[in-house]
């Protein structure tokens, strides 16, 4: 599961408008270990202030920010379990605290739940939560949901009125998922360039979507030295040493891709990291172990779906897909689909319902066809689902 663009309001925090020079193009920061130890000591003070007073909503709003932030750093899925459970509390204990509501609203926005936290950010705004956060959730679950449109029109508006490495990131964000990589690129460097302060978390986070950007327009050495960059700086970061390992595979450097795994730490437990041990496994001849770790994958990823199925939806449905269950593959990338209809979940549901080979094909492709912009791989696949299907359906006028 990826968090994106939630994870800044936590950075939020970390960054302020510059009013001096701005530093070379890498800041210095504060130790990755030392990181992660501050992160826990803020998560254990919160922790102890609630247990004291249980009503102290703004402890808990800001308790359930940091629980999330390290769930997505480190990959540890229980801490969103955490993080629900206080959102879920804070909302009964004080219905008329619009901190609680927005509390809420980012806890089911990092699960994708992303109705629910939209009904939460408008009951939080009613009860005079603040606009520009609200707006910052508001356009990364427009963006997940495929409106880039509005994710770009609040991204701009916020960067433009206070350019910092929270506002800036979330443009580049925004910019990266829409299609425009050159702006992303400038944003990203721009968030680094006028950053002041010494957060680990803040700048890893930039690092991470420069490399995601460069993996994702192919340009793979760069996005290696990126992935490498932020795990020297922050130790442990899941998502940085998962596609690490995935592009040291698709190089073949089996050692390379342990070797990032071996930067995770022991109680990351998002189920992607056992699925890829497994390959790795497999790639290095040791059958055993690799049938040991895909089973875990797969109990894991169970697990995770029985608890949070919008947020897991999709990498389980790959999962499944990649380990001859297309027809459980199916059934998730039905409810990622469902969840939020963009060209990559249409992609991913128009290929488990062809090697499903089952009728729910049809009903897909023609759903596909209402799509404005397609690839031309969203094209081939949808000319593959309706292969037999009603022509009528299948005509260019049904496009229309």
């Amino acid at each position: 599961m990826r968090s994106g663009a939630l994870v800044l309001v936590f950075l939020a925090g970390c960054s302020r408008t510059p009013d001096h020079p701005a530093p070379p193009a890498v800041p210095r920061t504060t130790d990755g270990v030392l990181a992660r130890s501050n992160l826990e000591a803020m998560i254990g003070a919160r922790e102890r202030a609630l247990a004291r007073d249980p009503t102290w909503v703004a402890s808990r709003a800001a308790l359930v920010t940091l629980l999330t932030t390290r769930a997505a750093t480190y990959g540890r899925i229980e801490d969103y379990d955490r993080a629900t459970s206080l959102a879920e509390e804070g909302v009964r204990q004080s219905p008329r605290a619009s901190e609680a509501w927005l509390a809420r609203a980012s806890a089911r926005a990092a699960l994708h739940r992303f109705g629910p936290a939209l009904e939460d950010l408008d009951r939080a705004l009613q009860l005079g939560a603040d606009a520009d956060a609200a707006n910052a959730l508001r356009a990364s679950v427009a963006l997940a949901r495929g409106n880039g449109a509005t994710a770009r029109a609040i991204a701009r508006q916020r960067a433009g009125r206070q350019p910092d490495l929270g506002t800036l990131s979330a443009l580049g964000v925004v910019l990266a998922e829409t299609g425009d990589a050159a702006g992303a690129s400038i944003a990203f460097q721009r968030a680094l360039d006028g950053y002041q302060d010494t957060s680990a978390l803040a700048v890893a986070f930039v690092e991470f979507r420069q490399g995601l950007l460069a993996e994702t327009t192919g340009d793979f050495a760069r996005a290696g030295e990126r992935y490498r960059a932020v795990l020297r700086r922050l130790p442990g970061h899941a998502q940085a040493a998962l596609h690490l390992a995935s592009l040291e595979l698709v190089v073949g450097t089996v050692a390379g891709a342990r070797s990032a795994l071996d930067s995770l730490l022991p109680d990351a437990t998002d189920p992607e990291i056992a699925s890829v041990r497994a390959e790795v496994f497999r790639r290095s001849g040791d059958a055993d172990q690799s049938t040991r770790w895909l089973a875990e994958a797969r109990t894991g990823y169970l697990a995770a779906l029985a608890r949070h199925p919008q947020a897991f939806a999709d990498h389980a449905a790959r999962y499944f897909l990649d380990h001859g269950e297309p027809a459980e593959a199916l059934r998730w990338a039905q409810l990622n689909l469902d969840n939020r209809p963009t060209p990559p979940a249409y992609d991913l549901a128009l290929t488990a319902a062809i090697r499903s080979e089952g009728p729910a094909r049809c009903a897909l492709g023609r759903r596909a066809l209402q799509l404005p912009d397609r690839t031309p791989r969203l094209e081939a696949l949808i000319t593959r689902a309706l292969e037999g299907c009603d022509r009528q359906a299948a005509s260019p006028s049904a496009r229309l």
